[in-house]
């Protein structure tokens, strides 16, 4: 009997847990859900998504799937329709939370470089481009490099922002990036995905844009898409930038 008691308990311990599932709430800035933490607003994270509960207006859990896919899904009085699994899919909302509340509170002038490594980073450019905006003390050059020859391609004057666009770009390459600041060089590789893949992900990208989100909203939910997928340059930049921009 005692034996039975305490496998019961174990499942509903371990149900718990599995439960504990965390989310980004997204919405109508006026609506109103109830979460573990008290009454909030979009747009927040949510560390228990199954325990929402809509109070009043459209709110709405978002989460990146495995796949790639962003999902959406309302919630009302008794929870959220659907909400992500433990793990992968809800990893994303955690990260990109983080580093918004960390570009916040310490207000950081531009996104975090890995300099030093020779591996490039893979990033995805944007039918729009990729808007770059250096430090004020900065310029940037852009070299395509192709069998270990770097051929310039961009030069920009310091610390004049500046839209990197496809039409300038192979898909598919390899360039390098060196950002000078008071004659200190320093350089980093991006590997722009090909065109298969930059056009899977621009209707990825797409349905995201023309969701109804807004701007702070819109943000948040693309950096998720970029974490999921492993594109952190692209995530990165994307938080650093001016909600209005």
């Amino acid at each position: 009997m005692l034996k039975n008691t305490v496998v019961m308990l174990l499942g509903v311990l371990i149900s718990n847990f599995a439960f504990a599932v965390s989310c980004i709430v997204v919405g109508e800035k006026t609506a109103k859900v109830q979460s573990s933490k008290g009454e909030k607003s979009p747009v927040f994270l949510a560390d228990d998504c199954v325990s929402l509960r809509a109070v009043s207006g459209k709110a709405m859990v978002s989460w990146v799937s495995k796949d790639g896919k962003v999902r959406f899904a309302p919630i009302g009085a008794n929870g959220p329709e659907r909400h992500p699994v433990v793990g992968s899919e809800e990893r994303s909302g955690k990260v990109v939370w983080a580093e918004l509340t960390s570009t916040r509170e310490t207000r950081r002038p531009a996104f975090m470089r890995a300099f030093g490594d020779d591996k490039a980073a893979p990033v995805y450019l944007p039918e729009a481009g990729i808007l770059i905006k250096p430090k004020a003390s900065e310029s940037l050059k852009i070299f395509s490099v192709e069998e270990g020859i770097g051929t310039l391609v961009v030069d920009s004057p310091k610390a004049m922002p500046f839209l990197i666009p496809r039409a300038l770009i192979k898909l598919g390459a390899t360039y390098q990036l060196e950002w000078t600041t008071d004659g200190n060089v320093e350089k980093e590789k991006w590997k722009f995905l090909d065109a298969e893949e930059t056009i899977r992900l621009d209707t990825q990208y797409k349905e995201i844009q023309e969701s109804g989100l807004d701007q702070e909203q819109l943000k948040i939910v693309t950096a998720m898409l970029f974490e999921q997928l492993k594109l952190a340059t692209n995530m990165r930049l994307l938080l650093s930038t001016d909600l209005q921009n």
